[in-house]
């Protein structure tokens, strides 16, 4: 595989400020209206029963599109999935036809991204382009929805309008992570290669990613990584769980209409769907923190700052791991005073 067309000296701020999975800190001050405020409880109750059946089902049963409705409707539960779907696949039904005519694999991959990056225009979120810290405008650059309707969005919201047309279209394209990033690979048998969707689907190797997202050698080769192999559906949930819930917990005034305890039972699910994603177990710890399980909180973290170690991660993302396990520590110390 090789790099077509910009400069590695580009990438950090493509791939890092991009990336998917939560804010490094909270922001969220000062929120847009939105649908969620004004839904009734019963459908959101319901949309997160749904969700927790899915993660139930056998992978085979799952498509892409409908794990990420599911959890679009987390947030939005009035949403019109047959609206959505008819989006999804008006862009897919023109990749089918452009990648139909070529003979490779790379030949078919540079047909969707015409389709999608040229002819529909989507592209990476300037907004969120300026930080790796995400803040306000994260859910409208990750969910499904709101990323058809913007037609821009993060690491999270690109890959994911990738994966639902390259399914629709019958395209064998999945999803891969890498320390707080997510991507796509195409994989026919005889061609491999990855696609960054946060830079027009772009061809990058392995070791150029690893390189802008401080992954280690450990984070490739060893069998327990959950970075740089292939993300099936119920993954790719756990990745929109996380978001979400992060999101949410983080906001200045708080996770209303949501409680606290509905979204630490979101990321526990998130976390039992990729037990072994730090970025993921870390959200898990300042979700329980903030819902008052300071000893739990501590507990979990001790898991994220170990697998950061082993997988890698940026300094300024470990730093954060490292300060919230200070935080963590001396709470639960309040919690558990030591015996007389």
């Amino acid at each position: 595989m090789t790099q077509r067309s910009r400069s590695l000296t580009l990438l950090p701020s493509i791939l890092l400020a991009l990336c998917l999975f939560q804010p490094q800190m909270p922001a969220w001050a000062g929120q847009p209206a939105d649908p969620v405020a004004n839904a009734d409880a019963k459908p959101r109750v319901e949309a997160i029963a749904a969700v927790q059946e899915i993660a139930k089902k056998d992978e085979r049963e799952l498509t892409y599109l409908n794990v990420v409705l599911a959890a679009c409707r987390i947030y939005e539960p009035n949403l019109d999935p047959i609206k959505i779907g008819k989006k999804v696949d008006e862009i897919a039904q023109r990749a089918k036809e452009d990648a139909a005519k070529a003979t490779t694999g790379s030949a078919k991959i540079a047909a969707v991204n015409k389709v999608i990056y040229e002819e529909f225009g989507f592209g990476p979120d300037k907004s969120a382009a300026k930080s790796q810290i995400s803040g306000e405008g994260a859910l409208d650059a990750s969910l499904l929805n709101r990323v058809l309707e913007r037609k821009v969005g993060i690491c999270l919201g690109l890959s994911t309008i990738y994966l639902v047309v390259a399914e629709r279209a019958g395209l064998p394209v999945y999803a891969v992570h890498a320390p707080g990033h997510i991507f796509c690979r195409y994989d026919d048998g005889k061609e491999k290669f990855n696609i960054e969707c946060t830079a027009g689907g772009k061809t990058l190797t392995d070791a150029m990613v690893c390189r802008v997202t401080g992954a280690t050698p450990a984070a490739r080769s060893n069998p327990n990584s959950p970075y740089f192999r292939a993300v099936g559906k119920k993954g790719v949930l756990s990745d929109q769980l996380n978001n979400l819930a992060y999101d949410l917990a983080s906001r200045k005034e708080g996770p209303a209409p949501f409680t606290m305890q509905q979204l630490a039972d979101l990321i526990d699910l998130a976390v039992k769907l990729e037990p072994n994603c730090h970025d993921v177990l870390d959200s898990a710890a300042l979700i329980h923190f903030k819902n008052g399980e300071a000893v739990r909180a501590l507990a979990i973290c001790d898991q994220a700052v170990a697998l950061s170690k082993e997988f890698g991660t940026k300094q300024e993302v470990s730093d954060e791991y490292e300060k919230r396990h200070k935080e963590y520590e001396e709470a639960a110390k309040v919690k558990q005073p030591a015996a007389k």
